[in-house]
């Protein structure tokens, strides 16, 4: 018989007994002494953070620092495991059991999944606060485990920062920086415009200041464009002149190609640059 079920058959013996007891003496009975004595507390279920995944030869785990948050621990946490075997082994031991109360600190350590050389997947962890974020919230972490992988599975890199012009211009930039063995993985930016273009109320327009952001929110949706677009209002040395106000919007260029309003000036077109991080192995 399981011990946790022999524990419940004590207690309740000896409940029957005490309720007997006082009963025989007339003597009131607190609802909670019983039911107090009975009650179990499951043990929290552990989070299995890598149970799902299926690692392959394209997979790693990689653990970095963020080089202006390490505290003077720089790079003595870095890691990587880009072994099918040792990533499977990885698996078994990365197991969290205590939820702990959401908090943040500046020291940030993160753990990435790289299929391809390309992040899917980051996790952070706070080596100060022991603890780290997972899908299921804040879990305590023992920090000692990332010494440990650190001396089984060293690594040694250096970042690098590269820009973009669009998506086309990163593609080829992925497949120029693949083929090089030292590289390890980039974050690819978010790349939902293709760039921008500035709008200002045209000299003599009779259509009101305040009424500017609406009226160019209004014509792009007009336009029906197949991408998101926002509308910004910039801040510069005219900013307090609502008739010489100007407006940013960053869209696809299909949509400024259509954009035109009698009332507004639509200024040139900008390709957007985006920022490539890649890390690579020294």
């Amino acid at each position: 018989m399981p011990l946790f079920i022999r524990k419940l058959l004590v207690l309740f013996l000896l409940s029957n007994m005490v309720f007997g007891s006082l009963m025989a003496r007339q003597i009131p009975i607190p609802v909670g002494f019983i039911v107090g004595a009975l009650t179990y507390h499951p043990k929290e279920k552990a989070v299995k953070q890598f149970r799902s995944y299926k690692f392959d030869s394209t997979d790693a785990i990689i653990g970095i620092d963020f080089s202006d948050s390490a505290n003077g621990r720089y790079k003595k946490f870095s890691f990587i495991i880009d072994n099918v075997h040792d990533l499977n082994e990885f698996r078994k031991s990365w197991i969290y059991k205590n939820s702990v109360e959401p908090a943040t600190d500046k020291g940030v350590f993160n753990v990435y999944y790289i299929k391809n050389k390309v992040k899917e997947k980051a996790w952070i962890i706070f080596p100060e606060l022991k603890s780290i974020v997972t899908d299921n919230g804040h879990n305590s972490f023992d920090t000692s485990i990332l010494s440990t992988l650190h001396s089984k599975y060293p690594l040694v890199y250096r970042r690098r920062t590269d820009t973009v012009r669009g998506k086309d211009d990163f593609l080829k930039f992925n497949d120029s920086v693949k083929a090089n063995p030292s590289f390890l993985f980039l974050i690819e930016p978010y790349m939902a415009y293709e760039g921008s273009f500035d709008v200002t109320i045209k000299a003599g327009s009779g259509i009101s200041p305040e009424d500017v952001g609406e009226r160019i929110h209004n014509k792009c949706n007009k336009i029906k464009p197949k991408t998101a677009f926002n509308v910004f209002l910039k801040v510069d040395e005219n900013g307090s002149d609502a008739k010489h106000k100007t407006y940013f919007v960053r869209c696809n260029q299909a949509l400024y190609v259509q954009f035109s309003d009698p009332e507004l000036e639509k200024g040139d077109w900008t390709p957007a640059v985006f920022v490539v991080q890649s890390y690579w192995r020294e």
